[in-house]
């Protein structure tokens, strides 16, 4: 897994947290089951840094009861 994580293309620096958990709420949490627990895994560099502010996005989805744990990685990881 290590080795498809360092091979793994990037779009020259771009990191879109804003935009994935926009989807996650518009074509994921409609189609949650209901009654389990629910976890959005977010691996990122931790600078969200085009597109639209993660925060409401992660506010909606917390507000459903979905927990989201953010994974850094990279070599320069913002926490």
């Amino acid at each position: 897994m290590e080795k498809s994580i360092r091979e793994a293309k990037t779009l020259d620096g771009i990191t879109a947290i804003g935009k994935a958990l926009r989807m996650t709420v518009s074509d994921v949490l409609p189609i949650m089951r209901k009654n389990v627990k629910k976890i959005v895994i977010l691996i990122t560099d931790g600078v969200n840094n085009i597109y639209t502010r993660p925060e409401a996005f992660a506010d909606i989805l917390m507000e459903n009861d979905v927990r989201i744990i953010s994974v850094g990685i990279g070599e320069e990881v913002n926490p």
